[in-house]
């Protein structure tokens, strides 16, 4: 019977609870099983017990996954994800009348990518674009009926592997490119050997077949460098929006030996 009980004590433990009190709030956290293995659920009330906050851990107390916090009527007031112990994905944050008010983009614990901010009736007041430093590299803004008003920087970055790389190496071309709502794009990549007007490479883009990702459109390249010399790589990437067309152009130079 002994054996019973500590059995059904230990079973006790592990899906119940923890609790704490600091500064009038209360802390419950559970312990539920999931897929063979278990994760915690820390929720947090305020002084009349009403639920303000819940966030996903893993075993070691990390978060690690969903991430809610709660007005006092119940409505979410801000809603993202953790990995490991930082922010990722995406993070939405709400009014008391349950409008978005903001979207921001987390990749690797850094703002990277498209940021949202909108008017009270859920048009877009400002879309922004980061680099993976989580500064912004690009804004527009708009008026009260959606339409573009303000356009400042370029919304792509870009990243490579190498800049110099030996025959029979792969060289890795990506970039990300932030679409404002309300804009088209167009986007076109070449490679070129220096000096010379020879197209060894050229590929267009448009929304049908550039990559989607949470953050941002992408371009991905993997090409193996069959021949040394210097290379020139252009990315040529046009938005348009109420006739007006903005076009940028990035260049990158690289040498196989």
């Amino acid at each position: 019977m002994k054996f019973i009980a500590y059995q059904f004590l230990a079973y006790c433990f592990t899906i119940t609870l923890l609790t704490g009190c600091s500064n009038n709030k209360k802390t419950l956290i559970e312990r539920i099983p999931a897929n063979g293995q278990y994760f915690l659920l820390k929720k947090i009330f305020n002084e009349k017990d009403v639920l303000i906050e819940e966030i996903r851990l893993n075993e070691d107390s990390v978060p690690d996954g969903m991430y809610k916090e709660y007005f006092l009527n119940g409505k979410i007031k801000s809603k993202g994800f953790y990995r490991d112990g930082i922010k990722d994905s995406v993070w939405t944050y709400y009014s008391d009348s349950g409008s978005i008010k903001e979207e921001r983009n987390w990749f690797g614990g850094k703002n990277f990518g498209e940021q949202k901010i909108y008017f009270d009736d859920g048009r877009i007041e400002k879309y922004s674009f980061n680099n993976l430093n989580g500064e912004p590299i690009f804004s527009a803004t708009y008026n009260a009926v959606g339409k573009i008003i303000g356009w400042e920087g370029t919304p792509i970055y870009t990243a490579f592997n190498a800049d110099r790389l030996k025959v029979n190496q792969s060289f890795e071309l990506y970039c990300f490119i932030g679409i404002p709502p309300g804009s088209d794009f167009k986007a076109k990549v070449e490679e070129r050997e220096l000096g010379t007007s020879n197209i060894l490479f050229q590929k267009r883009y448009d929304l049908e077949n550039i990559i989607n990702l949470y953050f941002s459109k992408k371009i991905g390249i993997e090409q193996v460098c069959s021949n040394n010399g210097k290379y020139i790589w252009s990315i040529y990437v046009e938005h348009s929006y109420a006739g007006i067309v903005k076009s940028d152009t990035i260049r990158l130079n690289l040498s196989v030996e």
